[in-house]
């Protein structure tokens, strides 16, 4: 049974705001992004903290963010019983094309929480 659904947000506004703040609003929704996975898959193998540090100290946390997220989106929606399909190697390449994986994630995310069921989001 899934946990908490995460909150639906404007993919082309986190886009857009990773580049306004340079970083540190990307970091913050990499961040956020994954702790609502992780209550949402009830799992303690996601660890938000990684990839918002790898930003800042190594500058590859948005291509592990990218990775990571296209297949824990794949099993947290075959967790919900949708169909599922591992995005990670698009989400890389589109990583590298002016960062639009932070926009295609989150719209993969609102889709999950329209379509999941579950509990609502955590206030």
């Amino acid at each position: 049974m899934p946990g908490p659904k995460g909150e639906e947000r404007s993919g082309i506004t986190w886009w857009i705001l990773s580049f306004v703040t340079c970083g540190i609003g990307l970091a913050y929704w990499i961040w956020k992004t994954e702790t609502e996975l992780k209550e949402f898959m009830q799992t303690d193998d996601i660890n938000p903290i990684i990839a918002p540090i790898l930003c800042f100290v190594t500058g590859i946390g948005p291509l592990f963010h990218a990775w990571k997220m296209g297949g824990w989106i794949m099993q947290a929606r075959q967790a919900a019983g949708l169909p599922a399909e591992d995005k990670s190697t698009k989400y890389v390449i589109f990583t590298f094309i002016l960062g639009l994986s932070t926009k295609m994630i989150q719209e993969d995310l609102n889709e999950l929480w329209q379509q999941a069921g579950g509990a609502a989001p955590a206030a």
